[in-house]
């Protein structure tokens, strides 16, 4: 019985939940509202900026670690734990050899705008790949996409692929 009443008022939640952003997607197409994303402030109100939403929010909760760089003729997996990617409300920031930041902005159809990029530059030669990594993250639009655990930054080509890092209430053994 304690499971029929916590289902039924689950469902009337999420019910109630939907019709609450329905009304505000009417409001906002009403309004005549830009369909972009910036900084991390949810403005207009077309179907497909749910999942711009749902990216951001992805993006922010996690810690990126890279994975994988595929940059040039430079191919290589990375199981280093310290090289991370981190986006917050409005900013980005890396940790590779050097460390790189600056800000960003998701835009339709998957894509993020890196702005106003700033980096240390000290040489870095081992492991070979790193340079190339961090030569990628500069200021333009990057196609972006998180599958199944995975964040991968794209521009014509070439791209970065990072994996997400567990927390302690997925996984308390994490490190």
């Amino acid at each position: 019985m304690k499971v029929y009443s916590f289902y039924t008022i689950l469902a009337l939640v999420l019910c109630t939940a939907c019709t609450r952003v329905s009304q505000t997607q009417d409001a906002g197409k009403a309004a005549g509202s830009p369909d972009s994303l910036k900084s991390g402030q949810l403005t207009g109100a077309e179907p497909a900026e749910h999942t711009m939403q749902d990216l951001l929010a992805d993006l922010q909760k996690m810690e990126w670690r890279l994975a994988r760089v595929h940059v040039d003729t430079t191919v290589a997996e990375s199981d280093e734990k310290t090289f991370t990617l981190i986006f917050k409300e409005s900013s980005f920031s890396a940790r590779f050899c050097n460390r790189t930041g600056g800000g960003y902005t998701l835009q339709p159809g998957n894509k993020v705008r890196f702005e106003k990029v700033i980096s240390t530059q000290m040489y870095c030669g081992v492991p070979e790949y790193l340079m190339p990594a961090e030569n990628f993250i500069k200021d333009g639009v990057y196609d972006i996409d998180i599958t199944k655990g995975y964040l991968t930054l794209a521009k014509g080509r070439d791209s970065l692929v990072f994996s997400r890092k567990s927390t302690p209430e997925e996984n308390p053994m994490a490190n």
